[in-house]
């Protein structure tokens, strides 16, 4: 649940805003932008700017850098045109399989962090926390349809299982470097409208 802010807190202060802001949708008269994502950083604020009517306060927010550098940040993003900051507050009472810990977040509203802290004290007097997770495991199918003889089939390749897990991890060698490779192989029939497969 959020708890409601009162009326005369600073949030509920009514400031006059611009009609168009960085930080919020930016009428335009044709969104349509071909080539855009081809364009530089700058480029691409000074067309959006020209479009959208923005000001050059607006622009140097959008051009302004924090810890992330803007050649950073456009490789992670399509279409960047700027970074943005937010608050950093550490939430406490955190205790996580046995360790103590406080937690970072990045957030924009209020009592996110306090809210968290005053949960994690909750739990903290009964133990805190405590984490498990599975095997990072994939499973891949593959189905064989129309085989004459399947249940012949699925005995086989359950007996060739160690040759084909040799196999399999000879093609990735690199996974197998990782700590990853195949795991095992099964095989099953199924039974379906037209038949086993």
């Amino acid at each position: 649940s959020r708890a409601a802010t009162p009326k005369n807190h600073p949030q509920h202060t009514r400031h006059p805003r611009r009609a168009h802001t960085p930080s919020a949708a930016m009428p335009v008269d044709d969104s349509r932008m071909p080539g855009f994502y081809k364009l530089t950083v700058a480029e691409r604020r000074e067309r959006v700017a020209a479009a959208a009517g923005l000001d050059e306060s607006d622009v140097a927010a959008l051009a302004a850098e924090g810890e992330l550098a803007t050649a950073v940040a456009d490789r992670m993003v399509e279409n960047c045109i700027g970074t943005y900051s937010l608050p950093v507050g550490v939430a406490t009472n955190f205790k996580i399989d046995g360790a103590q810990y406080v937690v970072p977040f990045a957030v924009e509203e209020a009592s996110v962090v306090a809210a968290a802290s005053n949960a994690a004290k909750r739990c903290l007097a009964r133990g805190g926390f405590v984490s498990e997770m599975d095997a990072p495991v994939m499973i891949g199918q593959v189905e064989i349809r129309g085989c004459p003889h399947p249940h012949e089939a699925a005995a086989a390749i359950v007996a060739a299982r160690k040759e084909l897990s040799t196999k399999a991890d000879a093609a990735m060698a690199s996974m197998v470097a990782r700590g990853g490779g195949c795991r095992g192989i099964e095989a099953r029939v199924v039974a379906a409208s037209d038949g086993p497969r």
